[in-house]
């Protein structure tokens, strides 16, 4: 989890290859952990490399389906590739739950 968390530090500073390189490390040493899956797919988002990010995302979602970040992360995902359906759907799933982007959720919600 220590590297997951350096990962995200550097994600926080727009230093998204830095991010990426110890979100990949996380992952090899837990593959199967939904919030490092999620953390790799959100710095893959970050780079604009969608298709990729979609497939992590995807599946810490399978893993932790109710989790309002994932969701969020999903629903940041669909918007930048224009799919605005499954944006929705993934910012209802966080409707009334308690996370750190509860507000930039319920925003974009009602962007959408």
């Amino acid at each position: 989890m220590a590297l997951n968390n350096l990962s995200w530090i550097f994600l926080q500073k727009n230093e998204n290859q830095q991010a990426l390189i110890y979100a990949q490390k996380a992952l090899a040493l837990s593959p199967n952990s939904p919030e490092i899956l999620d953390s790799v797919g959100w710095v893959l988002m970050k780079q604009q490399k969608y298709k990729e990010a979609e497939a992590y995302l995807l599946k810490a979602h399978a893993q932790l389906n109710k989790n309002p970040s994932i969701n969020y992360h999903l629903a940041m995902l669909y918007v930048a590739m224009q799919d605005k359906k499954k944006a929705n759907y993934h910012l209802e799933l966080t409707d009334g739950l308690e996370f750190p982007e509860k507000l930039q959720a319920k925003q974009l919600l009602d962007e959408l």
